[in-house]
């Protein structure tokens, strides 16, 4: 189970959103929760582009990270567009 940051809480329909959203992009059940329990409500622009390749083998596309994301927004989002083929090998 991953324990998000409280301050992150999202509502029971924001959670289901939050895992459909991420379902969609072809995690596995195990890792969209995981990223509701984190308080993401949704993939960011660079998930959305990069995680289904990823899942498919391919390398990963350049994509430029905006200068509005602040640090830990880009560093969270880009770490589980690079690790999610990893995860879902082993899950």
């Amino acid at each position: 189970m991953v324990t998000g940051d409280p301050s992150k809480s999202l509502s029971d329909a924001e959670h289901a959103e939050a895992i459909l959203a991420f379902s969609k992009l072809g995690l596995c059940t195990q890792l969209a929760e995981a990223a509701a329990a984190l308080g993401w409500k949704g993939p960011t622009a660079i998930q959305e582009q990069s995680i289904p390749p990823l899942l498919e083998g391919e390398q990963a596309p350049i994509l430029p990270v905006p200068a509005s994301y602040r640090q830990s927004d880009g560093v969270e989002g880009v770490t589980l567009s690079f690790r999610a083929n990893l995860f879902m090998t082993v899950y």
